[in-house]
Protein backbone atom coordinates (compact mmCIF):
# COMPACT_ATOMS: atom_id res chain seq x y z
CA UNK A 1 0.00 0.00 0.00
CA UNK A 2 1.60 3.50 -0.77
CA UNK A 3 0.32 7.16 0.21
CA UNK A 4 0.53 9.72 -1.42
CA UNK A 5 1.60 12.62 1.50
CA UNK A 6 2.61 16.29 1.76
CA UNK A 7 6.12 17.18 3.26
CA UNK A 8 4.18 18.66 5.90
CA UNK A 9 1.31 16.00 5.96
CA UNK A 10 -0.19 15.08 9.44
CA UNK A 11 1.11 11.47 9.61
CA UNK A 12 0.01 10.44 13.11
CA UNK A 13 -2.95 8.37 12.42
CA UNK A 14 -0.93 6.22 9.84
CA UNK A 15 2.55 6.45 10.82
CA UNK A 16 2.50 2.77 12.24
CA UNK A 17 0.75 1.29 9.80
CA UNK A 18 2.49 -0.31 6.69
CA UNK A 19 2.30 1.84 4.12
CA UNK A 20 4.73 3.35 2.15
CA UNK A 21 4.59 7.19 1.95
CA UNK A 22 5.62 8.73 -1.36
CA UNK A 23 6.36 12.84 -1.23
CA UNK A 24 4.44 14.83 -3.05
CA UNK A 25 0.98 17.01 -3.97
CA UNK A 26 -1.45 16.33 -6.54
CA UNK A 27 -1.08 19.90 -7.74
CA UNK A 28 2.96 19.54 -8.77
CA UNK A 29 2.69 16.57 -11.48
CA UNK A 30 6.31 15.37 -11.57
CA UNK A 31 5.44 14.03 -7.69
CA UNK A 32 2.72 12.06 -9.09
CA UNK A 33 4.68 9.60 -11.76
CA UNK A 34 6.51 7.57 -9.29
CA UNK A 35 3.41 7.26 -6.69
CA UNK A 36 1.33 5.71 -9.47
CA UNK A 37 3.93 3.59 -11.00
CA UNK A 38 2.97 -0.56 -10.12
CA UNK A 39 -0.48 0.24 -8.10
CA UNK A 40 -3.46 -1.75 -9.16
CA UNK A 41 -5.87 1.13 -7.65
CA UNK A 42 -5.71 4.79 -7.55
CA UNK A 43 -7.75 6.19 -4.15
CA UNK A 44 -7.91 9.92 -5.17
CA UNK A 45 -9.05 10.87 -1.53
CA UNK A 46 -7.46 14.36 -1.71
CA UNK A 47 -9.26 18.07 -1.82
CA UNK A 48 -9.31 21.28 -0.24
CA UNK A 49 -12.42 21.95 1.40
CA UNK A 50 -11.84 25.50 3.20
CA UNK A 51 -10.47 28.14 0.52
CA UNK A 52 -9.47 31.99 0.07
CA UNK A 53 -11.42 31.94 -3.10
CA UNK A 54 -12.91 29.99 -6.36
CA UNK A 55 -9.04 29.88 -7.84
CA UNK A 56 -7.57 27.81 -4.86
CA UNK A 57 -10.64 25.28 -5.09
CA UNK A 58 -10.02 24.69 -8.84
CA UNK A 59 -6.41 24.19 -8.85
CA UNK A 60 -6.49 21.90 -5.97
CA UNK A 61 -9.78 19.58 -6.62
CA UNK A 62 -10.44 20.27 -10.60
CA UNK A 63 -6.16 20.43 -11.82
CA UNK A 64 -4.78 18.39 -8.65
CA UNK A 65 -7.51 15.04 -10.63
CA UNK A 66 -6.17 16.27 -14.30
CA UNK A 67 -2.83 15.79 -13.12
CA UNK A 68 -3.41 12.77 -10.98
CA UNK A 69 -4.92 11.11 -14.01
CA UNK A 70 -2.77 12.26 -16.58
CA UNK A 71 0.29 10.56 -14.13
CA UNK A 72 -1.66 7.35 -14.75
CA UNK A 73 -1.90 7.39 -18.07
CA UNK A 74 1.77 7.90 -18.47
CA UNK A 75 2.61 5.42 -16.13
CA UNK A 76 0.14 2.58 -15.19
CA UNK A 77 -2.05 1.77 -18.00
CA UNK A 78 -2.72 -1.41 -16.74
CA UNK A 79 -4.16 0.38 -13.36
CA UNK A 80 -7.44 -1.60 -12.26
CA UNK A 81 -9.72 1.39 -11.01
CA UNK A 82 -9.03 4.97 -10.67
CA UNK A 83 -11.86 6.24 -7.72
CA UNK A 84 -12.56 9.68 -7.18
CA UNK A 85 -14.02 10.61 -3.84
CA UNK A 86 -16.00 13.88 -5.22
CA UNK A 87 -19.02 14.90 -3.18
CA UNK A 88 -23.02 15.68 -3.13
CA UNK A 89 -21.96 20.01 -3.28
CA UNK A 90 -20.47 18.65 -6.94
CA UNK A 91 -24.45 18.02 -8.34
CA UNK A 92 -26.04 20.51 -6.31
CA UNK A 93 -28.80 20.59 -3.79
CA UNK A 94 -32.04 18.26 -4.23
CA UNK A 95 -35.35 18.18 -3.33
CA UNK A 96 -36.21 16.08 0.42
CA UNK A 97 -38.63 14.25 -1.30
CA UNK A 98 -37.59 13.54 -4.84
CA UNK A 99 -33.82 13.15 -5.33
CA UNK A 100 -32.96 13.51 -8.89
CA UNK A 101 -30.56 10.67 -10.26
CA UNK A 102 -26.75 10.65 -10.65
CA UNK A 103 -26.78 11.64 -14.49
CA UNK A 104 -28.60 14.51 -13.55
CA UNK A 105 -26.85 17.87 -14.67
CA UNK A 106 -24.79 19.11 -11.54
CA UNK A 107 -25.90 22.07 -10.18
CA UNK A 108 -23.06 23.15 -7.40
CA UNK A 109 -24.15 26.62 -5.32
CA UNK A 110 -20.40 26.83 -4.14
CA UNK A 111 -17.12 27.16 -5.47
CA UNK A 112 -16.60 24.41 -3.33
CA UNK A 113 -19.07 22.42 -5.25
CA UNK A 114 -18.05 23.56 -8.60
CA UNK A 115 -14.68 22.67 -8.03
CA UNK A 116 -15.66 19.11 -7.69
CA UNK A 117 -18.04 19.26 -10.13
CA UNK A 118 -14.94 20.06 -12.36
CA UNK A 119 -12.80 17.26 -11.12
CA UNK A 120 -15.81 15.20 -12.20
CA UNK A 121 -15.67 16.55 -15.58
CA UNK A 122 -11.95 16.01 -15.85
CA UNK A 123 -12.31 12.27 -14.79
CA UNK A 124 -14.93 11.68 -17.21
CA UNK A 125 -12.46 12.39 -20.36
CA UNK A 126 -10.34 9.42 -19.51
CA UNK A 127 -13.49 7.50 -18.92
CA UNK A 128 -12.46 5.99 -22.32
CA UNK A 129 -8.56 5.70 -21.57
CA UNK A 130 -8.67 4.41 -17.73
CA UNK A 131 -11.34 2.23 -15.68
CA UNK A 132 -12.94 5.63 -13.63
CA UNK A 133 -15.46 5.91 -11.12
CA UNK A 134 -17.08 8.55 -9.53
CA UNK A 135 -18.08 8.58 -5.85
CA UNK A 136 -20.47 11.19 -4.50
CA UNK A 137 -20.34 10.96 -0.90
CA UNK A 138 -23.24 13.10 1.12
CA UNK A 139 -22.32 14.59 4.56
CA UNK A 140 -19.46 12.50 6.50
CA UNK A 141 -18.92 12.22 10.05
CA UNK A 142 -16.69 9.81 12.01
CA UNK A 143 -14.01 9.47 14.29
CA UNK A 144 -10.99 12.11 13.43
CA UNK A 145 -13.78 14.05 11.15
CA UNK A 146 -13.24 18.00 12.25
CA UNK A 147 -15.95 19.82 9.75
CA UNK A 148 -18.51 18.66 11.92
CA UNK A 149 -17.02 19.05 15.31
CA UNK A 150 -18.16 22.57 15.49
CA UNK A 151 -22.11 21.31 15.17
CA UNK A 152 -21.03 18.29 17.95
CA UNK A 153 -19.40 21.11 20.64
CA UNK A 154 -22.72 23.98 19.70
CA UNK A 155 -25.00 21.08 20.52
CA UNK A 156 -22.77 19.83 23.36
CA UNK A 157 -23.18 23.47 25.04
CA UNK A 158 -27.29 22.31 24.43
CA UNK A 159 -28.31 25.08 21.46
CA UNK A 160 -29.12 24.11 17.94
CA UNK A 161 -28.90 27.50 15.43
CA UNK A 162 -31.22 27.03 12.70
CA UNK A 163 -30.59 29.26 10.24
CA UNK A 164 -34.42 31.19 8.82
CA UNK A 165 -37.57 29.41 9.06
CA UNK A 166 -38.65 25.94 7.57
CA UNK A 167 -36.99 22.38 7.99
CA UNK A 168 -33.95 21.84 5.99
CA UNK A 169 -33.54 17.90 4.98
CA UNK A 170 -29.99 15.95 5.04
CA UNK A 171 -28.42 12.40 4.06
CA UNK A 172 -25.22 11.54 6.48
CA UNK A 173 -22.86 8.65 6.11
CA UNK A 174 -20.28 7.15 8.88
CA UNK A 175 -17.31 6.83 7.51
CA UNK A 176 -16.81 3.09 8.10
CA UNK A 177 -19.54 2.81 5.49
CA UNK A 178 -18.17 5.14 3.03
CA UNK A 179 -14.61 3.27 2.83
CA UNK A 180 -17.19 0.52 3.00
CA UNK A 181 -18.33 1.63 -0.39
CA UNK A 182 -15.03 3.02 -1.90
CA UNK A 183 -13.80 -0.46 -1.96
CA UNK A 184 -16.49 -1.70 -3.77
CA UNK A 185 -16.46 1.03 -6.24
CA UNK A 186 -12.58 -0.53 -7.07
CA UNK A 187 -13.70 -4.18 -6.79
CA UNK A 188 -17.21 -4.58 -8.60
CA UNK A 189 -17.49 -4.86 -12.69
CA UNK A 190 -18.74 -1.58 -13.57
CA UNK A 191 -18.75 0.78 -16.85
CA UNK A 192 -16.02 2.92 -16.37
CA UNK A 193 -17.75 6.36 -16.05
CA UNK A 194 -19.66 5.16 -13.38
CA UNK A 195 -21.08 7.63 -10.67
CA UNK A 196 -22.68 6.66 -7.38
CA UNK A 197 -23.88 8.49 -4.60
CA UNK A 198 -23.53 7.58 -1.06
CA UNK A 199 -24.74 8.04 2.28
CA UNK A 200 -26.66 5.28 5.06
CA UNK A 201 -30.10 5.28 2.63
CA UNK A 202 -31.92 7.73 5.27
CA UNK A 203 -33.37 11.10 5.12
CA UNK A 204 -33.43 13.24 7.87
CA UNK A 205 -33.76 17.15 9.21
CA UNK A 206 -30.98 18.72 10.55
CA UNK A 207 -33.24 18.90 13.85
CA UNK A 208 -33.22 15.17 13.74
CA UNK A 209 -29.64 15.13 13.94
CA UNK A 210 -29.19 17.72 16.95
CA UNK A 211 -31.75 15.89 19.22
CA UNK A 212 -30.01 12.33 18.32
CA UNK A 213 -26.54 14.15 19.17
CA UNK A 214 -28.62 15.76 22.40
CA UNK A 215 -29.84 12.39 23.20
CA UNK A 216 -25.80 10.65 22.60
CA UNK A 217 -23.99 13.34 24.69
CA UNK A 218 -27.02 13.47 27.44
CA UNK A 219 -27.92 17.25 27.20
CA UNK A 220 -31.06 19.56 27.37
CA UNK A 221 -31.01 21.17 23.30
CA UNK A 222 -32.57 24.49 22.84
CA UNK A 223 -33.55 25.13 19.15
CA UNK A 224 -32.65 28.78 18.41
CA UNK A 225 -33.88 30.51 14.75
CA UNK A 226 -31.55 32.91 13.78
CA UNK A 227 -32.43 35.50 10.95
CA UNK A 228 -30.87 34.87 7.66
CA UNK A 229 -29.82 38.78 7.55
CA UNK A 230 -27.87 38.24 10.93
CA UNK A 231 -25.98 34.69 9.38
CA UNK A 232 -25.35 37.16 6.31
CA UNK A 233 -23.77 39.39 8.67
CA UNK A 234 -21.70 36.99 10.11
CA UNK A 235 -20.06 35.35 7.20
CA UNK A 236 -19.28 38.66 6.03
CA UNK A 237 -17.37 39.22 9.40
CA UNK A 238 -15.64 36.07 8.80
CA UNK A 239 -14.73 36.19 5.31
CA UNK A 240 -13.32 40.17 6.44
CA UNK A 241 -11.29 38.14 9.30
CA UNK A 242 -10.13 35.83 6.48
CA UNK A 243 -9.15 38.58 4.35
CA UNK A 244 -6.55 40.25 7.43
CA UNK A 245 -5.76 36.81 8.84
CA UNK A 246 -4.82 34.83 5.54
CA UNK A 247 -6.37 32.05 6.52
CA UNK A 248 -9.28 30.35 4.62
CA UNK A 249 -12.74 31.22 6.66
CA UNK A 250 -14.33 28.57 8.28
CA UNK A 251 -17.90 30.28 7.97
CA UNK A 252 -18.66 32.69 4.59
CA UNK A 253 -21.24 33.37 2.38
CA UNK A 254 -20.50 30.54 0.13
CA UNK A 255 -21.17 28.06 3.46
CA UNK A 256 -24.65 29.71 3.86
CA UNK A 257 -25.59 29.39 0.37
CA UNK A 258 -25.41 25.86 0.82
CA UNK A 259 -26.87 26.25 4.38
CA UNK A 260 -30.11 27.86 3.26
CA UNK A 261 -30.76 24.76 0.47
CA UNK A 262 -33.46 22.65 1.28
CA UNK A 263 -32.16 19.53 0.88
CA UNK A 264 -29.00 17.58 0.27
CA UNK A 265 -30.33 14.08 -0.20
CA UNK A 266 -29.86 11.43 -2.82
CA UNK A 267 -31.08 7.85 -3.65
CA UNK A 268 -28.50 4.66 -3.18
CA UNK A 269 -30.08 2.47 -5.24
CA UNK A 270 -27.72 2.57 -7.92
CA UNK A 271 -24.98 1.81 -5.60
CA UNK A 272 -27.00 -1.02 -3.56
CA UNK A 273 -27.84 -2.27 -7.37
CA UNK A 274 -24.22 -1.91 -8.76
CA UNK A 275 -22.26 -2.23 -6.15
CA UNK A 276 -23.70 -3.99 -3.57
CA UNK A 277 -23.20 -1.55 -0.94
CA UNK A 278 -25.58 -1.81 2.23
CA UNK A 279 -24.84 0.79 4.82
CA UNK A 280 -24.64 -0.67 8.52
CA UNK A 281 -23.85 2.19 10.68
CA UNK A 282 -27.45 3.65 12.00
CA UNK A 283 -26.90 7.08 12.76
CA UNK A 284 -27.11 7.14 16.54
CA UNK A 285 -24.58 4.64 17.02
CA UNK A 286 -22.12 6.62 15.10
CA UNK A 287 -22.98 9.86 16.60
CA UNK A 288 -22.26 8.05 19.78
CA UNK A 289 -19.10 6.70 18.90
CA UNK A 290 -17.70 10.13 17.14
CA UNK A 291 -18.66 11.50 20.40
CA UNK A 292 -16.85 9.20 22.70
CA UNK A 293 -13.64 9.60 20.58
CA UNK A 294 -13.93 13.07 20.66
CA UNK A 295 -14.53 13.08 24.53
CA UNK A 296 -11.18 10.54 24.47
CA UNK A 297 -9.25 12.37 23.06
CA UNK A 298 -9.70 15.94 24.32
CA UNK A 299 -11.62 17.71 21.41
CA UNK A 300 -15.22 17.67 23.33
Amino acid sequence: MRALVRKRSDRRWIHSLPVEFSIGDVSDPSSLEEAVKGVDWVFHVAGVTKARGLSSYLRANAQGTRNLLEACWKRNRALKRFVLLSSLAAWGPSSPHCPREETDECSPVSHYGFSKAMAEKETCLYAGRLPVVILRPTAVYGPRDRDILAFFKMVKRGIFLRVGSGERYVCMIHVRDLVEGILLAAVREVPSGSIYHLSDGCVRTWSEVARTMAKVMDVHLREITVPVSLAKAVALLSEFSSAVTGRPPLFNRQKLREMLEDGWTCSIEKARMDLGFRPRIPLEEGLRETYLWYKEMGWL
